[in-house]
């Protein structure tokens, strides 16, 4: 996401939350989002600092950092990088197929050929 650039508010809220994003009030961790009018605060995974997205009618102006405690704008930049939330079940599964699949490995003559 780039700074002026045309903006779909409500298909990026849609986006952010099937990627696993949780709307709230306010934005205090990772993997949560805020809108609130023309701005979108947001934490992505991966990030040391929280985002704030101004925007002006379907145009992003400004993407600045802000911290979390005061939530006063910090830093401008260019972009934001997103990933996606890894909740709890998503690492479960993540987990079990991998130890599964070392099993099948470990146990498959072919495998140790790899």
């Amino acid at each position: 996401m780039r700074s002026l650039k045309s903006f779909g508010a409500d298909r990026f809220r849609i986006n952010l939350q099937r990627n696993g994003y949780v709307n709230v009030e306010t934005v205090y961790e990772h993997g949560e989002f805020a809108l609130r009018g023309s701005l979108i605060d947001l934490f992505p995974m991966g990030s040391a600092l929280p985002y704030r997205l101004d925007l002006f009618d379907a145009d992003i102006e400004s993407i600045k950092t802000f911290d979390v405690d005061t939530q006063r704008p910090l830093y401008p930049g260019p972009h934001v990088r997103l990933l996606p939330v890894l909740t709890a079940d998503r690492v479960g599964l993540a987990v079990h197929l991998n130890r599964d699949l070392g099993h099948q490995a470990a146990s498959s003559p072919r495998a140790a050929l790899i």
